[in-house]
């Protein structure tokens, strides 16, 4: 039986009742047995609520790994059975003196999951108790406590924003990005708490674990919005129109020298002058384009997109693409913001095509976002290359698909008048393919395209499309058709009365859209040929009458009555603007146009709807507020206005104190069981035991081997303090791309990113080393 046939089934009773035994029992190995056992059951979720009462009791047990099995268990159900979980509550405040800190970080976890108002006050205490902790793993448990204690009871605002502000002052990376959630959890706009750490949280940036990245970027992000001006009003950027403010249309075509200036313009970007805390931000930001988790280049994405000066919008391009070679999920995420950047800048990705080319093995939603990426792309120098593309996914098995590719290709080409006729010619080529949306979606297409050409010079495309009245059946194409029937009847006079004949022998049995272009199209022919189609238009009158369907029966009274009541003069005088009026400009704005009301790397811009708790970024102030003086240079950092020559990074340039991330934190009796780098959240393991898969493992950048070196002088080859990234990393190839004639190698190349001290000395030879009989 699968793991999913396992959900929610219940154990055997014998089973339960070996497991219970187990519990029961004085041996530490069966209490241990147990609870793997139970452990093993819910993570195939299964329910194993059953043995609350016999886990509890084991709470007082001092073996190690039998107490945090016991811990996750409680943690699972103590939302569940708050009343049982009350009853350990001693225990659970006893165990928060224990000496081992991953005890105490599970007993603060497991009160803390109780959701009972009366222990309110004692949640409270203990969050203080641990927030006061040397060991920074308890700090972060305490901090992400404080938001479940605020939900418990709204007046404790002010109690746990203490707190939170003690918790800012830290300077270990692991309970900062913890702090920053329950900033943003408890008071979100009262930025009075960032002013004093803002610049040590864009020093400390690049360090912290990847959740952690994210929760303060996403938080920076408004601190900008709300403390520094916008970058989108510079005087310099206006001068160069970059954009122009007249572009109302997806498509717009410009000349080849404002192209080609444009172009250069984000080739050479110019940095605007901004407020220097302002620019501090985004030069921190920046290296956090290459870390390999796509959340926090989403998060990087979005601040420069909504915080930096358009002309730096280019340099997290490379990092938004690197994404779209990842799994389907990030490949959908990743596409769906760039669908709305391209939208606003489609500049940014003009030579980067290939990127967004389809592939047979892509799903279909993931093909319908490269589409629709394409024709937004789409200008007079590609214009043939992206059409070449569509003509090719036409013959994809995927009728859906097809027919996507058939409603980009009216897009694409209605916006451009040299490709318009080529694109008429292969739209009615696949008229006659067999599968019926196909040919739907063809015909509709082909309507949209007449609309905006002169219908004089196709008459041809209008004959053959008459022909095809029975042979189309999908209702929106058929009327499509009729449509044209009316409308060009001038062209197309002497087929018009018998497609009208046609049409009446099915009226009784079409569809309500198809029975209201009927009743259009007769009326039409009828105000401009009335002897030829009386008795017709008479017979179609009298069937509409007694149509079960509302909307036709009003239709045919209306018709009625202007047309052959006395006492409607004025409206049949307008009759002919009543029944034939001027047409607008078919509608090709973007699926995606609507998605930009929201911030981009948002669920809410993902699901194209305001999810709960979504918070729309406030609006950039028109006078700066006076706030520099309070974003204070904490100890140990250096001036904010860095050198263009000098990293963002931190290195080795902090002065580590007790509860700094890079000195051991190590409680003296643990039994062996705190390993350095160990590190358990709500979110799950991010710095393994054993280094694998964890983001700084042994062998890593800032590993205490290398710090001591450094102390001591020698540092290995030519790695620099304020470098993040190794030689490795940087000469390291880009993943693969998709097999078409595009070069990746570019995908590393941020643009402005400031020499390393390793690109500075490279020529510069290096030292030998010592003799064997020195190092001996």
């Amino acid at each position: 039986m699968g793991l999913d046939e396992q959900v929610g089934v219940q154990i055997s009773a014998s089973e339960e009742t070996e497991i219970k035994k187990k519990l029961q029992s004085a041996v530490v190995a069966d209490k241990l047995h147990a609870m793997r056992k139970i452990v093993a059951h819910m993570s195939r979720g299964k329910d194993m609520g059953m043995f609350y009462a016999d886990v509890v009791l084991n709470v007082i047990c001092k073996a190690l790994e039998v107490k945090k099995l016991i811990y996750f268990y409680l943690i699972h159900y103590a939302e569940q059975k708050p009343d049982e979980a009350i009853l350990s509550i001693n225990n659970f405040n006893k165990d928060l003196s224990d000496k081992n800190q991953f005890i105490r970080a599970l007993a603060l976890r497991v009160m803390s999951s109780i959701r009972v108002p009366i222990i309110t006050q004692i949640v409270v205490m203990a969050i203080k108790q641990c927030a006061r902790d040397m060991s920074p793993f308890v700090k972060k448990a305490a901090a992400l406590a404080i938001p479940k204690a605020y939900k418990l009871d709204h007046e404790l605002k002010e109690e746990l924003t203490t707190i939170i502000e003690e918790l800012l002052q830290e300077n270990n990376t692991m309970v900062l990005g913890a702090a920053v959630f329950a900033f943003n959890e408890i008071c979100p706009n009262n930025f009075e708490l960032i002013h004093p750490v803002y610049r040590k949280l864009c020093r400390f940036l690049v360090d912290c674990d990847e959740w952690g990245q994210s929760v303060i970027i996403k938080m920076l992000t408004r601190y900008a919005r709300t403390q520094f001006l916008s970058p989108f009003t510079d005087e310099a950027f206006r001068t160069k129109k970059f954009y122009s403010d007249d572009e109302d249309s997806d498509f717009n075509v410009t000349s080849e020298d404002e192209d080609e200036e444009k172009k250069d313009d984000l080739a050479n970007p110019m940095v605007s002058e901004i407020d220097p805390d302002h620019r501090f931000l985004l030069r921190s930001t920046l290296p956090l384009l290459k870390t390999n988790n796509n959340s926090v280049v989403l998060a990087v994405a979005s601040l420069y997109y909504h915080v930096a000066p358009v002309e730096e919008h280019k340099l997290f391009v490379n990092g938004l693409l690197r994404n779209v070679l990842h799994s389907r999920e990030y490949q959908y995420v990743s596409l769906a913001n760039i669908a709305t950047i391209a939208k606003e800048y489609p500049i940014l990705f003009k030579d980067k095509l290939s990127f967004f080319f389809v592939f047979s093995s892509d799903p279909l939603f993931i093909k319908k976002l490269k589409l629709e990426i394409l024709t937004l792309l789409a200008s007079e120098k590609n214009i043939h290359t992206i059409l070449a593309e569509f003509k090719s996914y036409v013959n994809f098995p995927q009728k859906s698909f097809v027919a996507a590719t058939i409603q980009a290709m009216c897009r694409v080409a209605s916006n451009n008048e040299d490709v318009r006729e080529k694109t008429l010619q292969g739209l009615l080529k696949l008229v006659g393919s067999p599968s019926e949306n196909v040919v739907a979606q063809a015909v509709i297409a082909i309507r949209h395209l007449l609309q905006q050409s002169d219908a004089t010079s196709h008459e041809k495309i209008i004959r053959c499309l008459a022909t095809l009245i029975n042979a189309v059946t999908i209702p929106e194409a058929r009327a499509s058709i009729i449509w044209m029937i009316g409308e060009y009847y001038d062209i197309i006079k002497d087929i018009a009365a018998d497609a009208l004949r046609i049409l009446i022998k099915d009226f009784t049995s079409s569809n309500t859209t198809v029975k209201l272009q009927i009743l259009s199209i007769a009326t039409k022919i009828y105000m401009k040929d009335s002897e030829t189609i009386e008795k017709m238009f008479q017979y179609l009158l009298t069937l509409g009458r007694f149509d079960e369907d509302l909307d036709i029966r009003d239709r045919v009274r209306l018709i009625r009555a202007i047309l052959y009541q006395e006492n409607v003069v004025v409206l049949r005088e307008k009759a002919e603007r009543i029944f034939n009026p001027e047409k607008p400009q078919p509608n090709f704005d973007s699926g995606y146009h609507s998605r930009s009301r929201f911030a981009i790397s948002t669920l809410s811009h993902l699901v194209n709807h305001q999810v709960d708790r979504y918070e729309a970024l406030p609006e950039f102030p028109k006078v700066q507020p006076d706030n520099a003086d309070k974003r204070r240079v904490a100890v140990g950092e250096k001036d904010v206005n860095i050198k263009d020559d000098e990293s963002v990074t931190t290195g080795g340039d902090r002065i580590p104190n007790e509860d700094d991330f890079y000195v051991d934190v190590t409680d003296e009796d643990t039994d062996g069981s705190y390993t350095e780098g160990s590190f358990y959240s709500d979110e799950g393991s991010f710095y393994s035991e054993d280094g694998e898969g964890s983001y700084y493992s042994d062998d890593s950048f800032y590993s205490d081997e290398e710090e001591e070196d450094t102390k001591n002088g020698n540092k290995k080859g030519d790695e620099s303090d304020g470098s993040f990234y190794s030689d490795e990393e940087e000469d390291e190839s880009p993943p693969p791309g998709p097999a078409k004639e595009t070069k990746h190698d570019d995908l590393f190349d941020f643009g402005a990113v400031d020499a390393t001290p390793q690109e500075a000395t490279k020529d510069e030879p290096k030292k030998e080393s010592s003799t064997i009989d020195e190092f001996f």
